[in-house]
């Protein structure tokens, strides 16, 4: 696979007491950090990280819109058939200047009902009870700390976890991604790639077709 040609093989992972110490193990020293008296050239030629986008020569949109539809589809899991997946539409919007700095919210709209969300709380709620507010059922996650309305921290969490669990044998690395973090590494890198896929199709002012694009890319990983 593409993903395991592009890891690091001298990344080693200690046994560990807690899967914090595992990741300061795995993970290299961040390098010093650019300061006021350093030449505006310096900070310039190279990436930042936690680098102030306002104080930089970033061109990343203020405003922008995605929008992603995809057709009906049929799958199998394990070798068994599951419902079909009809067509749908999602859109994302991010937007810089908003009330809401770092906040997330969405709302996915089902042909039974829908679900509201945000950092605070999801709500559900089916169209049988529409004119009954109180029937929704709201569901109250866990409050997270750090950037990305919580999603920082969140995530780590959830990955410490993963780490542990199968330190400790008691998942596989599988089981663990399934259970705690919800994705797999190929899932997660193509969830990134789409965002690359997304500007393709603002700068070539065109629609770009996710199957083709990806094909293409896992071709150009696979040749190196």
């Amino acid at each position: 696979m593409y993903i395991e040609k592009l890891y690091d093989k001298d990344i080693k992972i200690f046994p560990c007491v807690s899967s914090s110490r595992i990741l300061r193990k795995s993970l290299p020293k961040p390098g010093p950090n650019y300061n006021v008296s350093t030449p505006r050239a310096t900070i310039e030629s190279k990436q930042w990280c936690g680098r102030c986008v306002w104080e930089s020569d970033n061109d990343v949109l203020d405003d922008q819109i995605v929008a992603l539809t995809w057709d009906d589809d049929s799958r199998s899991v394990s070798g068994k058939e599951v419902p079909d997946r009809g067509p749908n539409t999602a859109v994302f919007h991010m937007v810089a200047f908003t009330e809401a700095q770092c906040e997330q919210r969405g709302k996915i709209s089902g042909i039974h009902g829908g679900i509201h969300y945000n950092s605070k709380e999801i709500q559900v709620y089916t169209f049988d009870k529409f004119l009954q507010p109180e029937a929704a059922k709201i569901f109250t996650p866990p409050k997270t700390a750090e950037g990305h309305d919580g999603g920082n921290g969140g995530l780590m969490n959830s990955f410490s976890k993963a780490v542990e669990a199968v330190i400790k044998g008691e998942l596989s690395v599988e089981q663990a991604q399934a259970k705690y973090v919800s994705c797999t590494l190929k899932e997660a890198f193509m969830s990134h790639a789409m965002v690359f896929a997304a500007e393709e199709a603002r700068l070539g002012r065109k629609i770009v077709n996710w199957r083709n694009w990806w094909a293409k890319l896992e071709q150009r990983l696979l040749s190196r």
